[in-house]
């Protein structure tokens, strides 16, 4: 378990760890007591992901010593929060079975799926999107389906898919809304998953995949041990700036009595992803003190990158502003995140070399110029990284640090 961090952080991790909402109340009171900045824990609950399992934590311990307004903000919030949740649910299923209709397979992921996975039960993990994946075959029949049905493919206006052509840019993802609601949903294919080390490959897994039960109806998903490599993925993705993908990682796990390690470890190398699911596990572990298997514990013992790149995550999960990658950290995270060096510089240099829809924005033209370009919007965006770690550093030995500073 992680230390020294401020009150508001450590009743988080509190909140976030499987099961909760079980923890006894006088503990609950105990971290509640020492919070100072109630609009900071709010606002850091939400930026971590984890509001609803926070709002569910202060109400089974009977909201001691919390303020009325926060109180009533806690209610609201549960209430609104799960109203929205059932709301996309619903949606999803329907969709899904809209898919199935046109003879597309769908495979929906995350959101209202790993709540009901994960934490069996809708009204415990935030979501505000649905993620659904589908072969790249199958790309031009999706798009036709959602604008008949109302929805709006979000591009940039120059990319030629606004005419409903296939192209040669591939988008981070396929982004939907349907006015006024706004409920988007993305649609993701082995092309646009372009942080797997190994394209993903649902024929492949076709076989793993499970049954779900979704607004009634059943859905076809990622078996908990692949879900675990995806998770672990989309988590180093964005280097575990957030609680939430931790706890996913721990609630998925402890939730499957039957979880197969043997299985979660095949997945890992299948996916050349061993290193990010082993990382995912070593925080999940360092956070909530999740058990893990002796050959698997000895496996990120001995790897001295893992816990260099745990000890990555956790500085940009709890060190807010101070702790914003620049593009130098973000490039060593993503080359030690894969299994040998050469590996690493191989990855790193095939997503430098892929354009996504910012950098279609910032250098209209050839492929070849937003592939030279994008480093220099990264830099514009992330910075050096330097500077950003030596305002850190000062932080910290002035007591400024708003992860550790204690009230």
């Amino acid at each position: 378990m992680v230390h020294g961090l401020r009150p508001e952080f450590r009743l988080l991790l509190l909140c976030a760890a499987p099961h909760s909402i079980a923890v006894p109340p006088e503990q609950v009171a105990l971290l509640l007591g020492q919070v100072s900045d109630w609009p900071f824990l709010f606002s850091a609950a939400g930026a971590h992901g984890i509001r609803m399992l926070f709002f569910r934590t202060l109400k089974a311990a009977g909201y001691p010593r919390v303020p009325d307004e926060w109180r009533q903000a806690c209610e609201h919030g549960l209430q609104t929060q799960a109203e929205e949740n059932l709301v996309f649910t619903v949606e999803l299923a329907r969709l899904l079975g809209l898919l199935e209709t046109r003879g597309i397979q769908a495979v929906p992921y995350k959101g209202p799926v790993l709540a009901l996975q994960a934490f069996g039960n809708l009204g415990l993990r935030d979501f505000g999107d649905l993620d659904i994946l589908v072969r790249h075959r199958d790309i031009h029949s999706v798009v036709q389906l959602m604008r008949e049905d109302g929805y709006a493919l979000q591009l940039p206006e120059q990319s030629r898919y606004a005419n409903g052509a296939q192209h040669a840019q591939v988008p981070g993802q396929y982004y939907f809304d349907r006015p006024p609601s706004f409920r988007p949903v993305e649609f993701h294919t082995e092309k646009t998953l372009r942080y797997y080390p190994v394209p993903l490959d649902l024929d492949r897994l076709q076989g793993r995949l499970v049954s779900i039960r979704l607004a009634g109806q059943s859905a076809s998903t990622f078996c908990p041990e692949d879900a675990l490599t995806v998770l672990s993925v989309h988590g180093s993705k964005h280097l575990w700036n957030r609680l939430q993908w931790a706890a996913d990682l721990a609630w998925l796990v402890r939730s499957n009595s039957e979880f197969s390690w043997d299985l979660a470890m095949l997945s890992a190398r299948e996916f050349g992803a061993e290193r990010m699911t082993l990382s995912g596990l070593a925080l999940a572990s360092e956070l909530f003190v999740l058990d893990l298997p002796p050959d698997i514990a000895a496996q990120i013992k001995s790897d001295p990158v893992v816990t260099k790149l745990v000890a990555q995550a956790l500085t940009e999960m709890f060190a807010g502003e101070f702790a914003s990658a620049g593009i130098a950290q973000r490039a060593m995270f993503r080359v030690r995140s894969m299994g040998a060096s050469s590996s690493g510089l191989r990855y790193l240099f095939r997503l430098m070399a892929s354009p996504t829809e910012e950098d279609w924005e910032s250098a209209r033209g050839s492929r070849l110029r937003q592939m030279v370009m994008r480093p220099v919007r990264l830099i514009r965006k992330y910075g050096w990284g330097f500077s950003q770690r030596s305002a850190k550093t000062g932080a910290r030995e002035a007591g400024d640090d708003p992860a550790h500073k204690v009230a």
